[in-house]
């Protein structure tokens, strides 16, 4: 679960700011359309906007600092 903390518009495309719990925030880039607002709480699996192309940015971090994504993706949190 998250809140959207940031929506940015830039070149035709968007990004997206989650912030977490403990710290965390996620970022979501190459976006092309979004389906939620600043502010919104959304939760796991929750579509919250569409890919322009076929590829997906995606960014974690912790209390600002940069964590390796794959060992979240795939550590079964």
């Amino acid at each position: 679960a998250g809140i959207v903390q940031q929506i940015d518009h830039r070149d035709a495309l968007y990004t997206i700011t989650l912030s977490h719990a403990d710290d965390f925030t996620t970022v979501y880039g190459s976006l092309g359309a979004v389906n939620v607002q600043k502010g919104d709480s959304v939760e796991a699996g929750e579509v919250i906007a569409t890919l322009s192309g076929d590829t997906l940015s995606f960014a974690i971090q912790q209390k600002g600092i940069s964590q390796d994504p794959l060992a979240w993706l795939f550590s079964g949190v």
